[in-house]
């Protein structure tokens, strides 16, 4: 999922999409699985999983969006979308890992 989009310089958001498709397909046979009555700790075991792929998702989101606003300046505007920039300037986000970069805590 690290490859460059095909435009150059954005992640390829396809890929993060499919990914969110593929959990949604797992959350609704956890659904089925419990109406079913199937074994707990299976079931327990499988959402685990489905949460451990989502934060991965979360992460990949978060730090194209800081690789981003750092790219493109504090003042970055005009994108649309969290792989597009937009917001405004000086974005919490931006500030702590400035404040991070720089040796404050």
């Amino acid at each position: 999922m690290t490859s460059p989009a095909r435009d150059g310089g954005l992640p390829d958001v396809h890929r993060i999409v499919a990914r969110l498709g593929r959990v949604e397909r797992e959350v609704r046979s956890l659904q089925h699985r419990l109406l079913d009555q199937e074994d707990c700790v299976t079931v327990a075991r499988r959402i685990a999983a489905a949460k451990t792929v989502l934060e991965g998702i979360r992460a990949r989101v978060l730090v194209e969006h800081m690789r981003h606003r750092l790219r493109e300046g504090a003042g970055a505007r005009g994108g649309r979308g969290c792989f597009a920039g937009g917001g405004p300037g000086g974005s919490p986000e931006r500030t702590e890992l400035v404040r991070h970069r720089e040796g404050g805590d």
